[in-house]
């Protein structure tokens, strides 16, 4: 699990202690004589944790169908573990219109969390195509990444970069990187070379601060090449001036041979698996 995920989840779970302690001082008793909401939301957790799923799903829809932002926001999970997106979107919609303040793609973090990777992307996806949510398209897309399904993971990154989103810019150059590695042959190669250059320029507009650091060492890197190639050419130049029937051969081999970007190393962050510079910081 990278660390954006590990920092998704702790993060998740603070808010929610912290959304759990301010629901807990806002709840009043549902009615004179019964347990105030609070005090049913633990109760539903509890029967949760220890297996009793449905008598959970009971308590949570009563106390949701009453107004109540926890148990609502545990339903859409629910719904969403059990591949009911549209039930968990209509839930959503209603815990939206509740002013919590939940982002929406936290339930797929929660989902994430409890190792429901499957429910955790249907989310994703939903919030990504109904919500045009960018955090659930980067999401999403990391986790596709991760799991080798790079042109889908491609296709949803690309719908949030296109919106201006500099992390989706950002993990959709890392996608292309990682092609440019597994090119063939030099043609290709650029062409993925370039379009990653392309998106971690749009990412650095964006104000990406990672991308803004991988835009300068790229450009580093290809002041470097430049720097090369005039001295490939210039010393190619000379052996065909000095060599017997020398010819322009040699330089122009040279030339072209610098002229190919070589694509980044491990170490720049573009192998798949190792690449904490292209997840988010």
């Amino acid at each position: 699990m990278t660390n954006w995920f590990r920092r998704g989840r702790g993060q998740g779970r603070s808010q929610r202690q912290a959304r759990g302690r301010q629901a807990g001082r806002r709840d009043t008793p549902a009615d004179s004589t019964g347990p105030a909401p609070s005090v049913r939301n633990d109760t539903a957790q509890a029967l949760s944790e220890q297996g009793h799923r449905d008598e959970a799903l009971a308590i949570w829809h009563e106390l949701a169908e009453q107004g109540d932002a926890r148990a609502t926001a545990n339903v859409v999970v629910e719904c969403a573990a059990d591949g009911r997106y549209t039930d968990a979107l209509r839930w959503w919609r209603r815990l939206e219109a509740l002013r919590t303040g939940v982002p929406p793609h936290e339930p797929g973090v929660r989902l994430r969390g409890l190792g429901k990777t499957e429910a955790a992307e249907g989310w994703w996806r939903t919030a990504a195509e109904k919500l045009k949510d960018d955090r659930s398209c980067e999401y999403l897309g990391i986790s596709l990444r991760e799991r080798g399904h790079g042109q889908e993971a491609s296709r949803w990154l690309r719908q949030g970069a296109e919106r201006g989103d500099g992390p989706c810019a950002r993990e959709l150059a890392g996608l292309a990187f990682e092609r440019a590695e597994r090119a063939a042959d030099p043609v290709t190669r650029e062409i993925h070379t370039e379009e990653a250059a392309k998106w971690t320029r749009e990412a650095a507009a964006a104000g990406d601060s990672p991308a803004r650091l991988i835009l300068h060492e790229l450009e580093e890197q290809l002041a470097e090449q430049l720097e090369e190639q005039r001295r490939a050419e210039r010393e190619g130049g000379c052996r065909g001036m000095c060599s017997a029937g020398g010819t322009a051969a040699g330089g122009g081999g040279s030339a072209t041979r610098w002229r190919a970007r070589p694509t980044p190393s491990a170490a720049d962050g573009a192998s798949p698996g190792s690449t904490p510079r292209w997840t988010r910081t």
